[in-house]
């Protein structure tokens, strides 16, 4: 799955939390791979490889946190992420603290140092 595609299911996680939170939720998406090399008696025996995605969820509702995360990054999931993360809202602790509103025309950083 690309970046874009990634940055998409975001974007579609955080719409349908807005709508039962009135806009108090933030969301991430963690993409990682992992290589395992082996050797035996100076030889190669394996080379894995294999590439994770974590989606997580924290939404604020009636001023108590609720958090869910998922390794599957479809429709069906996105849904359960919301209805398990209000689920646990209702045990959650009172945030005490609210969510920064979205910021306007703003510019993604520039990550690249040349030096």
């Amino acid at each position: 799955m690309t970046n874009k595609n990634l940055s998409q299911k975001l974007d579609i996680l955080l719409t349908k939390a807005s709508k039962v939170t009135a806009g108090k939720a933030d969301a991430s998406i963690l993409s990682g791979w992992a290589k395992e090399i082996d050797f035996e008696q100076d030889k190669l025996k394996l080379i894995k490889g294999s590439k994770s995605v974590i989606m997580d969820l924290r939404l604020f509702k009636n001023d108590k946190i609720g958090v869910s995360a998922t390794n599957k990054i479809d429709e069906e999931s996105i849904q359960e992420v919301v209805g398990d993360a209000l689920d646990v809202s209702g045990f959650g602790h009172e945030g005490g603290f609210d969510l920064p509103s979205p910021a306007k025309n703003t510019k993604s950083p520039k990550l690249f140092d040349p030096s």
